[in-house]
């Protein structure tokens, strides 16, 4: 079911009120909340005139997009990982998130890699990215496994590229361009594009999150999710519907702006609203200024 936006609203800050811990599950359009859309055609053409030029229109067409000439491919990338990852940013939707769960119990799940949750407040420890973190590279070239497991950082690499950039042409000089340390081959971000993928960085993350769930198990939980749509629902929403038709004792409360439902399983313990995620997370925030004072 999808609650009337004001109704939901009130639901889910009485259930965020009674929680001691909470579970936020967050995809793309919490992301595209903060300003990080990579459909959004207008900050692309701001941001990247000179991929403009070349036809693309959205960052989402430049998604593994790997047959474009290093030069060219690096100067795009260089410059979207320092403005989305590296360059200071705050984002209201996150800190309103951080002032919401206050005092709380919270774990994050998320199939964001710009680090946004931990550069606005979150434990580090407390949040898991399943699908990577743009602070990380790792080889690409296939069938060397003597680099199979190897990462490291990015940001060195994207300052040179930077340094080595041709503003009007948005390409890198060809001696920045990176490769592998170990064997020389091809390199990108070590976030989740294929088999190439390097799971080892974020296992401990995993961790601490199946331990967290396992814990709270035994007491009240609300799940918090944002955003998480169907461009890789296995990452985000499915897990965390099962986790809720699990857990007897929780409650489960969906953000997103097209497809808000609840799953049948979930029905009175489960609230969907719909709507973007920062005025959501906002209106939450109120309601639950106006539930504190009532309670006082």
């Amino acid at each position: 079911m999808t609650s009337q936006p004001a109704a939901g609203i009130e639901r889910a800050a009485e259930w965020l009120r009674a929680s001691p811990r909470v579970l936020i599950g967050a995809g793309a359009g919490l992301s595209a909340s903060a300003g990080i859309d990579y459909t959004d055609t207008h900050s692309f053409a701001r941001l990247y005139p000179g991929m403009k030029r070349r036809g693309f229109r959205a960052s989402y067409e430049l998604i593994g997009r790997h047959d474009l000439s290093p030069t060219t491919f690096w100067g795009y990338w260089a410059l979207h990982v320092q403005h989305v990852r590296f360059r200071a940013w705050v984002a209201p939707v996150y800190e309103a998130l951080r002032e919401l769960t206050r005092g709380k119990d919270v774990f994050v799940v998320t199939s964001n890699v710009e680090a946004m949750f931990v550069r606005h407040g979150f434990h580090t420890n407390h949040v898991w990215t399943p699908q990577g973190d743009f602070a990380h590279m790792h080889c690409i070239t296939r069938g060397r496994p003597s680099c199979a497991e190897l990462v490291w950082n990015s940001e060195p690499i994207i300052e040179r590229l930077l340094e080595g950039l041709d503003p009007h042409t948005e390409e890198v000089d060809a001696a920045v361009v990176p490769k592998c340390p170990k064997c020389g081959g091809n390199v990108f971000f070590n976030v989740r594009e294929d088999a190439t993928f390097v799971e080892t960085p974020y296992a401990e993350q995993a961790e601490r999150c199946v331990e967290w769930i396992r814990s709270a198990m035994s007491s009240p939980l609300l799940i918090l999710e944002l955003g998480a749509g169907f461009n890789t629902p296995g990452v985000v929403r499915f897990p965390l519907e099962r986790l809720g038709a699990r857990h007897e004792d929780s409650r489960f409360v969906r953000i997103n702006r097209d497809h808000p439902d609840i799953p049948p399983q979930l029905d009175g313990r489960g609230v969907g609203i719909r709507g973007d995620a920062g005025e959501v997370v906002a209106s939450l925030w109120v309601a639950g200024q106006v539930l504190h004072r009532g309670h006082v």
